[in-house]
């Protein structure tokens, strides 16, 4: 039963979590038994000592709490943080519909919930929605909530989403895709907003909570050399939608001209403090420090890099260029060679750089690092030698493991991490890899 001591102290954490505070909640935890606790407890020490028996304990005390899967979707350690769930996307099955999957997930992990996404039809996603505002306690642990809407234009009913709101006092950031998903009023706690195209219904009540909005038009390649119709955009960026508005983030169109299209869609960049924007180059840099000239307190901030620029303004925030190519070749592949591995060792170059763009820079420091001098490694890995032979080089298995551990979701990636771990190799030991045009 819970004390009225940790009932403050979860209240607490829920509105901002604290170390010192966290530790106190995780021994009321330990006492009583659940191992929240002591998960809580492992991952206080791992943000500090990441040793690999830390990691190890942090697995079983998942596997104790959870279990192995829940509805068919298994676990990473990444994806709990803080005794928390995160990084659960939730879709209809072959085996369980939406609904099935809320239930068995909230019958797994009760309301301790990070973020959580769901992908359905406008019918199944109302029904687990409302399941979810339903939860015993609400959701107050709840922080971002991803809806991909796959029908319908209609915004999801005011009661419904009503119902939500009250559930989760804490939501600061909400992700949407679809056509008009929500309408306003959004929610009062929400903060971020990230959309994907029109997926929010304009027109009626601002958003007027918001200050950090993340417009990603939709995909480039199914638009060809078109732009996004100003008007259109310009529905969605104006003030009067988002008055409280300090950052427009657009860097998730990868596509250049995309994402200027959206800057000069905005009736008043005046009132921005921060634009996010994607790799970008030297012509574009140009343009941007233009915009810089003229509105003298905007900062722009460059999501990633692949090169220098050949131009720079102090204002004009440009990353160290990232390790990895932009584009990698599908075809480009590695494999390590484990001995006694039950997976065949293969990893595709682009995928990794696929699931890097989006989890590099969450990464813990030793993690990022690992990251780098695998990338600097394969520069020195040719696909073979002079005489036309495979080449293999010996690469370390703890930069190997540490850095494969940290990626989260990527099929062959975590199949060579489970070999590499099930090996039990010794602290300097190596293996080889070899680079191969496969698939």
């Amino acid at each position: 039963m819970t004390s009225p001591e940790e009932a403050a102290l979860a209240a607490s954490l829920q509105t901002e979590w604290a170390a010192e505070t966290a530790a106190v909640y995780a021994d009321l935890l330990i006492a009583r038994g659940d191992p929240r606790g002591e998960l809580i407890a492992v991952e206080l020490a791992l943000a500090n000592d990441p040793r690999a028996e830390l990691a190890v304990r942090k697995r079983e005390l998942i596997q104790l709490w959870i279990g192995g899967a829940i509805a068919g979707w298994t676990w990473h350690p990444h994806n709990v943080e803080h005794g928390l769930l995160r990084g659960f996307m939730a879709t209809n099955s072959a085996t369980y519909a939406l609904v099935e999957i809320v239930e068995h997930l909230l019958d797994a992990v009760g309301n301790h919930l990070r973020d959580l996404g769901l992908y359905a039809s406008n019918v199944d996603l109302t029904k687990a929605l409302t399941v979810l505002a339903r939860t015993e306690g609400g959701l107050p642990w709840l922080r971002t909530l991803t809806i991909k809407r796959t029908d319908g234009a209609r915004p999801i009913d005011r009661a419904t989403w009503q119902a939500v709101v009250d559930a989760t006092p804490h939501l600061t950031e909400l992700i949407l895709e679809g056509t008009g998903v929500i309408a306003s009023p959004l929610h009062p706690a929400v903060r971020t907003l990230r959309i994907q195209g029109f997926a929010i219904a304009v027109g009626g009540q601002p958003f007027d909570a918001v200050t950090h909005l993340d417009f990603r038009f939709a995909d480039p390649l199914a638009y060809g050399a078109e732009l996004p119709p100003v008007d259109k955009l310009a529905g969605v960026v104006n003030p009067r939608a988002f008055p409280a508005l300090r950052t427009l983030d657009v860097s998730r169109n990868a596509f250049q001209p995309i994402a200027l299209a959206v800057l000069a869609a905005v009736e008043d960049l005046a009132r921005f403090d921060t634009i996010r924007f994607p790799a970008i180059t030297n012509d574009g840099a140009a343009t941007l420090i233009d915009l810089l000239e003229r509105y003298p307190r905007l900062v722009i901030e460059i999501a990633r890099s692949y090169a220098p620029l050949d131009v720079s303004h102090p204002r004009l925030l440009v990353p160290t260029p990232r390790a990895w190519p932009a584009q990698p070749h599908g075809r480009d592949a590695l494999r390590v060679a484990i001995p006694g591995g039950t997976s065949d060792g293969d990893l595709a170059l682009s995928s990794l750089v696929g699931d890097l763009e989006d989890q590099f820079d969450a990464m813990h420091d030793e993690a990022r690092t690992a990251w780098i001098v695998f990338w600097t490694f394969l520069d020195t890995l040719p696909w073979e030698d002079d005489n036309g032979n495979a080449v293999s080089k010996p690469m370390s298995v703890a930069v190997l493991s540490t850095a494969l551990e940290a990626l989260v979701s990527n099929g062959r990636a975590d199949n060579v991490a489970k070999d590499l771990r099930e090996a039990r190799f010794p602290p300097d030991a190596t293996v080889n890899v070899s680079r191969y045009w496969g698939w």
